[in-house]
């Protein structure tokens, strides 16, 4: 390759992601079609007796789709993280599930770029050609399914178990679920809807032996308390790796209302803390 092409080409891909990025569909369209035709004119010279219209399905497209930018991101990412739809449906057709995968240096794919800013329309088409992207998961292990619960997108948390209910049981390294995180910060909707789909999640512990009450009584909603215990009201008198029941650390913390309703449960199951 010469140093002009190089340089063509370097020009290409930052027009490219500028149309991605400002969701110029047109020019998006133009421009592959351009690296279509540049990539017919090499073969010809390549082989003079090789006639063929431009491929957009041919490498330099695919090739294309392929190419990051200085933050990691391809311009299937871009279109995800942004919302772009229509933009986002049209590379898509370009795309397969490698380069949907690709991680942007923020160590996040397409569809996880997608789950974190609750893009549920996208989210959607990407599981139904791939419903195995409910596993891919970043460096610490965290599931777009944890994410997506993180940042109170219940509309993405329900597609995506909808898609693939064992997703939930998807742990970080840390040890912890997405339940262990939505019962610390709050979020009722989501708590519910993971304990409805799997009341198999309520007794995990992670790597500090926690369970999510222990982590919901840190938090300052105690009917995330009584949600929990009425899901699995055995785990009153769990203990963390520090000897700690979840009643111990509303103690400590002036909890007062969720001190009260743990010894609620208590009584109503004669148990000791």
């Amino acid at each position: 390759m010469t140093a002009d092409s190089k340089s063509l080409r370097f020009i290409t891909h930052q027009s490219f992601f500028s149309a991605v990025r400002s969701g110029d569909l047109p020019s998006v369209q133009r421009l592959l079609g351009r690296a279509a035709a540049a990539e017919k004119e090499e073969d010809e010279l390549d082989d003079p007796e090789r006639q063929h219209p431009p491929m957009l399905d041919g490498s330099a497209v695919s090739d294309l789709m392929a190419v990051q930018n200085d933050a990691g991101q391809t311009p299937l990412y871009v279109a995800a993280e942004n919302n772009l739809e229509q933009v986002f449906s049209y590379l898509l057709r370009f795309c397969d599930v490698s380069t949907v995968k690709i991680r942007s240096k923020s160590d996040k794919d397409a569809f996880h770029v997608a789950a974190v800013r609750g893009h549920l329309r996208i989210v959607k088409e990407l599981l139904a050609l791939w419903p195995e992207l409910c596993k891919s998961c970043d460096s610490t292990n965290t599931s777009p399914l944890y994410s997506a619960a993180a940042k109170d997108h219940l509309d993405v948390v329900n597609a995506i178990l909808d898609t693939d209910l064992s997703s939930i049981r998807i742990v970080r390294k840390n040890g912890k679920t997405a339940l262990h995180t939505v019962a610390r910060y709050g979020n009722l909707p989501i708590v519910k809807a993971l304990i409805e789909r799997d009341r198999g999640i309520v007794p995990i512990k992670d790597k500090k032996g926690q369970t999510a009450l222990h982590m919901a009584v840190k938090g300052h909603n105690p009917a995330i308390v009584e949600e929990i215990l009425d899901a699995d009201h055995s785990i009153l008198n769990e203990r963390d790796k520090k000897g700690n029941t979840a009643v111990h650390i509303a103690t400590r913390k002036c909890r007062a209302e969720v001190t009260i309703i743990g010894e609620k449960f208590d009584k109503k199951t004669g148990s000791n803390s």
